[in-house]
């Protein structure tokens, strides 16, 4: 990220995270409850805690209890960090930081994930650009990454999903037999 852009970002993203009430999942006052299991838990403290070791610059978070873990954000996290290189399935925010654009790209396209892709931009051009540069399963433009109809496909590339695209229509399409029929 470029580090004009970047200090801005982070600062209103820690202030903005700093609000979300995390805790009992049954609480209805809870933003975020827990995470799968407490081995989970631990796996993603344990991989936040080697990218600290690394370099990382822990902003916030990075507190467990059981399989309750905070949300976490971590500034100038190492693309080869085992968060990232991983799917690290959890409440953790690692920002890469990049130069420019190009570095950007660069880095999204050597990761062996690709289930899905964002651009927050002012340009429909440089959405553009980027779209066409990365090859995922769904990508959105001054959207959420996860953003998702039952009416479109979705899945991803690369190590992301089954090779196979979900979704309601591929789904009844998956349920068709389809056969041939030659009378001659």
């Amino acid at each position: 990220m470029l580090k004009n852009i970047a200090d801005e970002f982070i600062k209103k993203f820690v202030a903005n995270t700093e609000k979300i009430k995390y805790g009992d999942p049954y609480d209805l006052g809870t933003d975020m409850g827990t995470v799968i299991n407490e081995e989970a838990a631990t796996r993603i403290q344990d991989r936040v805690k080697k990218a600290i070791q690394d370099g990382a610059k822990l902003l916030y978070g990075n507190k467990r209890e059981g399989a309750l873990y905070s949300p976490t954000i971590l500034d100038n996290v190492s693309v080869s960090s085992e968060l990232v290189d991983c799917e690290t399935f959890g409440p953790v925010a690692p920002i890469i930081r990049a130069r420019d654009l190009d570095e950007a790209l660069q880095i999204a396209k050597n990761t062996k994930y690709a289930l899905a892709g964002a651009i927050a931009t002012k340009s429909r051009d440089t959405a553009k650009r980027v779209a066409d540069a990365l090859i995922v399963g769904q990508f959105s433009w001054n959207g959420i990454p996860g953003y998702r109809t039952e009416a479109a496909p979705f899945g991803g590339f690369k190590h992301s999903g089954n090779g196979e695209k979900e979704g309601i229509v591929l789904a009844t399409r998956a349920m068709r037999k389809i056969r041939t029929f030659y009378e001659h």
